[in-house]
């Protein structure tokens, strides 16, 4: 019964983490810290944000297999790794913006 509930803790994470990307850029969205990206970078900006924000996410995902053979201080950083990892780099990327 624990490796059941394991299993679904897992997949439960890993459903929310592929959402992280577009929640973390509707928030920054909504608290208005999304910069006027100009008409020149615009293209990369989306590319970043949506095509390499997912690609974090499966990277993240297979690690968070590790969560099953882990010691037990680890095992909730990597389980929660995808989800962690991409609002990170949402995040910082939008920083990023903020500069360029």
């Amino acid at each position: 019964m624990l490796n059941v509930i394991k299993i679904l803790l897992f997949l439960g994470v890993n459903a929310a983490g592929w959402f992280t990307v577009s929640t973390t850029y509707v928030l920054l969205t909504k608290m208005n810290l999304i910069p006027n990206i100009e008409e020149q970078y615009l293209p990369t900006a989306q590319q970043l944000y949506f095509f390499v924000g997912p690609l974090i996410y499966i990277a993240m995902a297979i690690v968070s297999v590790g969560y099953f053979f882990a010691p037990k201080e680890w095992r909730a950083w990597l389980l929660l790794a995808p989800i962690y990892v991409p609002a990170l780099y949402t995040i910082g990327l939008t920083a990023y913006f903020h500069y360029v």
